[in-house]
């Protein structure tokens, strides 16, 4: 139902198998029926009931209880960071971006980030109403 609603066509036996193999390569499938006629059953599958959110790292520079030198090197560290992101995007999109801000923008317009977080909401406010009168938002 799901497949035919979506247009997709569902995965052969075959292929599932080969998807299955990839994402839990310690389970092994156990084939049922005889030949012709297999099914194969994936035991020891189980759901985990609670899942630690992932880490993300700190994009804000620690300047109010640093010493100077520490706030210079992590302001070092920082314009360094800002500019392999820079280097990265601009190798990615073909395009040069003039600031984060102008990173942030162009990600949202062409739809490579959520346009639904408070981060974008922000973004889309301070510095992009062009994008809001485009309907992006």
């Amino acid at each position: 139902a799901f497949c035919q609603m979506t247009g997709t066509d569902s995965l052969c036996a075959a292929d599932f198998g080969k998807v299955m193999k990839q994402i839990f390569p310690s389970v092994k499938p156990r084939r049922l029926g005889t030949r012709g006629n297999s099914r194969y059953c994936y035991s020891g599958l189980r759901k985990k009931l609670k899942l630690k959110p992932p880490t993300l790292p700190d994009m804000h520079a620690e300047s109010e209880n640093s010493e100077s030198q520490e706030e210079a090197s992590m302001d070092e560290t920082t314009s360094a960071s800002c500019h392999i992101i820079f280097q990265w995007a601009e190798k990615l999109f073909g395009r040069k971006f003039a600031s984060l801000k102008n990173l942030a923008s162009y990600l949202l317009e062409y739809m490579y980030v959520d346009n639904r977080s408070v981060a974008a909401f922000t973004v889309l406010l301070e510095g992009s109403p062009e994008l809001i009168e485009k309907g992006i938002y």
